[in-house]
């Protein structure tokens, strides 16, 4: 033990003392984790897609976690009420929420006031999945391709209308990009839940609804309603009548419309990566995997980094829609 000690190196231990007793609380809760039931908010109504993945998810985590994870539905704002809740939770991994473009990128596109920062106020956990898009018509719709919708749009102009779930939602931005690509301009008309859409498509009132393919799977059975298309690369193996966007428009790049896990910023390093582990887990399951199948999901997966940078690239490519087709908030 040396006699004299220099004040610097004395300051530096004693930093690093502290530095190190702070830690081990973290340290001790990441370790326990999880020893109590695990709350998943769903910033959207019950019955939808995002709300679907959110229970088959949450079911198989809690198998493996050997406690509850909950779903809770948290609606409002276009998902922003309950992503919001989530950011101002505690971030000790028992509050969760299952994210999508709604909640997230497309908002930081059109609301410069949104109460949160993606970037910064969240931890990125896991891109779960994204689902199949689809451009639904009644039977008696008379285009039946890509290529006769262009030619019909162009000979009845202000004519053909699209609906979707509402302003700035996923399928809204979904068909933007499509009359985009595709060279043509249809009214958007916004409905608050898909279902009214569909309504109105089945009553002749609207020309097409922007919906996930899976969401109208047993009308587009029965023939009640068509799939004019699908919005992804190839055929989707449970609805394999209905074309692939990509066999009309080679050029066109569907966009991935996914759902993801994130907790509040500050989540410890070692619970995220249990909580990616254990989503992915889930996933992979071969039951959940039937379900995957059948609602129309494409498994994503990764690290929370390869999320993070989906997020970054989705949030460009949702600003670029928003300018380039002018929309606007309501």
């Amino acid at each position: 033990m040396p006699l004299f000690q220099c004040p610097t190196t004395r300051l530096v231990r004693r930093l690093a003392a502290t530095f190190l007793l702070s830690a081990l609380p973290l340290v001790a809760q990441a370790q326990a984790f999880p020893s109590r039931p695990i709350k998943m908010i769903c910033p959207f109504t019950a019955g939808g897609s995002i709300d679907k993945l959110a229970r088959l998810v949450s079911k198989k985590m809690e198998e493996s976690l050997n406690q509850p994870v909950l779903v809770e539905n948290r609606g409002g704002g276009g998902g922003v009420i309950g992503t919001k809740a989530m950011i101002d939770s505690k971030p000790d991994g028992y509050t969760i929420a299952i994210l999508s473009p709604g909640s997230t990128s497309i908002p930081a596109a059109l609301n410069p006031k949104m109460p949160y920062n993606i970037e910064k106020d969240m931890t990125y956990i896991v891109a779960l999945a994204s689902y199949v898009g689809a451009a639904l018509v009644s039977p008696e719709f008379p285009p039946r391709t890509v290529k006769e919708l262009v030619d019909y749009v162009k000979k009845n102009p202000d004519k053909v209308t699209f609906g979707s779930s509402g302003v700035g939602s996923s399928v809204h931005m979904m068909g933007e990009l499509f009359a985009h690509a595709a060279g043509i301009k249809m009214l958007h008309i916004p409905f608050k839940g898909g279902g009214n859409g569909i309504t109105d498509v089945l009553g002749g009132h609207v020309s097409i609804m922007m919906s996930s393919l899976a969401a109208a799977g047993p009308l587009i059975n029965s023939g009640k309603l068509r799939a004019l298309v699908a919005f992804d690369k190839q055929r989707y193996p449970t609805f394999p009548q209905v074309p692939a966007v990509t066999e009309d428009l080679p050029h066109f790049d569907p966009p991935v419309i996914w759902y993801g896990l994130a907790g509040p910023a500050g989540l410890p390093q070692p619970i995220t990566d249990l909580l990616n582990r254990e989503a992915q887990k889930a996933m992979a399951t071969p039951d959940l995997q039937k379900e995957i199948v059948a609602g129309a999901y494409k498994v994503i997966g990764g690290s929370p980094r390869d999320y993070q940078e989906l997020m970054r690239r989705d949030t460009k490519l949702m600003g670029d829609i928003v300018k380039s087709a002018g929309i606007k908030l309501e």
